[in-house]
Parts: structure tokens; C-alpha cells; sequence
């Protein structure tokens, strides 16, 4: 408004008789012999505009640059922001970082951003604004690529499914990390990304009744010894009524990602274990060899009792064949 001044080199005009302001970016003087000064605050341009890595991983810290030319020379530029909140880094202000006051060349600005775990995987277009002291603006994009990734419960299954009241059950999900290929590769890089942990809710599974509000709810830690994605959990003795049920199961990883999927189970009333011969609570192999050396036997009325002859016919054949196979496997019989 007339309260600051700068001095340009001009040539000298001569006689100025009057200056006028015209919206605060013109102003004009006239002077004698027809002469006619203007002057106009020029918009700033940006030179160019880039994130240095161009591709990054989610979790990760990147440089954002702009440079900036302003024909009303470098300090005329007033604020240089990238608004980065599509990756989570915010609004960030960038800093002049190179200064020729009697250059206008273009000018270069310098800022940071993280970017979020939990940022989208792929493109994004991160607006550039530039402004100058008198209002004027222009704006632009910086473009980069986040490659992220995120846990994925494949499935859920449970052994042996049904389960008997106080018998044991064997919980499994198979939980993994997805991770889409960076552009222009053939691979996935996991290195940024694991599997945290992989809990079950077995409330429902040891019959306790929990009412609103209480916390009384039981989870439990899956784990994966082995390393091959296959996270279990042995639930022993299962102690809720017959019924089937749905236990909530969660998988987290490293980067902050949930998922959530439901392991079925069937509880039904205990049922004793024919081929558990052995009575250590399952039919294993050893029950599978006993029931084998009496597997085709002719005699059980007249010579050695066969353990194997579960109708009582004298002969161990097909039918008692099929009501071991039934119990095989099993990991439930009553003590």
C-alpha cells in the first residue's frame, strides 16, 4: 500500500509526476513527455518439483524439493508447501535452502516427510503450492510410489474338528504377508514387513459365560515354530457345551495392519475312543499297529483275544476296519 519501498535499476524516465497502486500486484507512474511507467508483480514458477527416493517403502522418511523462479527476484517467494496427508507426512513447509539475492534464477526449497505404515500402496500425487508476499500463487504435484505391504489370515481350520467335551483341539490359521510387485520388478520385497503377532479368542471354546462389559474374554497367542506361516494354538481340555462355534481370530504385523477372520469349531459330548488302545487319550500309531497285527484275524472266539474286533463277530475284517479309521487321528478320548 505504499508504506515499503524497493529500488530498481531502471532507466531513468525523466520526470515522474504521479504514482498510483492498482489491487496491490500493479503500479503505474506517469511522468512528462508521455512517459508511462508499470510495473506488475509476477505469479512465481515452479522449475521443477521431486521426492528423492521417487519410491519408497511405508514406514519410511523421503526429501521433497522444489525449485522456484520468481521474476520479482528470490525474496518475493513467501511459503513453499507439499501437502503429503495422502501419505500421512502432513502439511509440510519447505526451507530455502540457496539464495542469490541478485540471481532470479530459479530457487531451491527443501523439506521431509514420513511416510505412514499404513499409506496406500501405489501412486500418489502430493499438490505443490507456491505463493509470494503480494498473493500471488501457482501450483503443481510431486509424484512418487509407496510400496507397502499387509497381513493376510488365508484360512482356519481346526483338529480334530468336531472336538469332544474334555478332549484337546488344535487351533491353525495360515497367516501371511501380501506384498504386490514395486514397479518394473519381478519380485516382492518383504524385508519391511512381517507377521507380529496372530492371536484367538477361545472364550466360547472353554464354556466361560462373560457378560457385557467384563473381562473375563480369553485370547490367546498363536505361534509359528516352523516359520512357514502356520500358526497354532493347542486348547486342552475343551470345556464349553456341544455346539458350534465361530472363535474370532486377529493377525497384525509390523507395519500396523489388521486383519480378522473366524476359526469354526464343533464341540460335541464326549464319545469314548474305540481304537485307543493304548488309553493315552488319542489313536495314534502305536494304536494303528496294535490294530494291525489283529487285522484279518479269524479267531478271536477261539484263540488269543483280538483288541481289533470291535463287533464282537470272532473276526477282525472291513467293519472293524472302518470304525478305527473313524477314531484315527483322534486327540479327544476320555482318560
Amino acid at each position: 500500500a505504499g508504506q515499503n519501498w524497493e529500488h530498481f535499476p531502471w532507466n531513468d524516465p525523466g520526470r515522474l509526476n504521479d504514482i498510483d497502486l492498482a489491487g496491490g500486484t500493479d503500479a503505474w507512474a506517469v511522468g512528462d513527455e508521455g512517459v508511462i511507467l508499470h510495473y506488475q508483480n509476477h505469479a512465481p514458477k515452479i522449475c521443477r518439483a521431486w521426492a528423492e527416493r521417487q519410491t519408497v517403502y511405508a514406514g519410511q522418511a523421503i526429501d521433497l524439493y522444489v525449485s522456484v523462479k520468481d521474476l520479482d527476484g528470490p525474496s518475493d517467494i513467501e511459503k513453499v508447501t507439499v501437502d503429503a496427508r495422502s501419505i500421512g507426512g502432513g502439511m509440510v513447509v519447505l526451507e530455502r535452502t540457496w539464495l542469490n539475492p541478485d540471481d532470479r534464477r530459479c530457487v531451491l526449497f527443501h523439506g521431509k516427510a514420513v511416510v505412514s505404515p499404513l499409506a496406500a500402496y501405489g501412486a500418489h500425487h502430493l499438490p505443490v503450492e507456491v505463493i509470494d508476499y503480494d498473493g500471488a500463487r501457482t501450483s503443481g504435484e510431486i509424484n512418487l510410489f509407496v510400496i507397502t505391504s499387509w497381513v493376510k489370515i488365508k484360512r482356519t481350520w481346526a483338529i480334530p474338528n468336531p472336538v469332544a467335551v474334555g478332549g484337546k483341539i488344535l487351533l491353525t490359521a495360515q497367516v501371511d504377508i501380501v506384498a504386490p510387485k514395486e514397479p518394473d520388478s519381478e519380485e516382492n520385497n518383504l524385508f519391511h514387513n512381517k507377521v507380529e503377532k496372530v492371536t484367538v479368542n477361545i472364550t466360547e471354546l472353554l464354556g466361560v459365560d462373560c457378560q457385557p462389559g467384563s473381562d473375563c474374554i480369553i485370547i490367546v497367542e498363536m505361534i509359528d515354530p516352523d516359520g512357514d506361516g502356520i500358526y497354532t494354538y493347542v486348547a486342552a481340555p475343551v470345556t464349553g457345551g456341544p455346539g458350534n462355534y465361530k472363535l474370532p481370530v486377529w493377525a497384525v504385523d509390523t507395519l500396523g495392519h489388521q486383519d480378522k477372520a473366524e476359526l469354526s469349531v464343533k464341540i460335541v459330548p464326549a464319545s469314548i475312543c474305540e481304537g485307543d488302545f493304548d488309553v493315552d487319550s488319542d489313536v495314534d500309531g502305536s494304536d494303528l499297529a496294535t490294530f494291525a497285527s489283529d487285522f484279518g484275524r479269524t479267531d478271536c472266539e477261539t484263540g488269543e483275544p483280538c483288541e481289533g474286533d470291535f463287533d464282537a463277530d470272532g473276526d477282525v475284517d472291513g467293519s472293524d476296519l472302518a470304525v478305527f479309521a473313524a477314531d484315527f487321528g483322534r486327540t479327544d478320548c476320555p482318560d
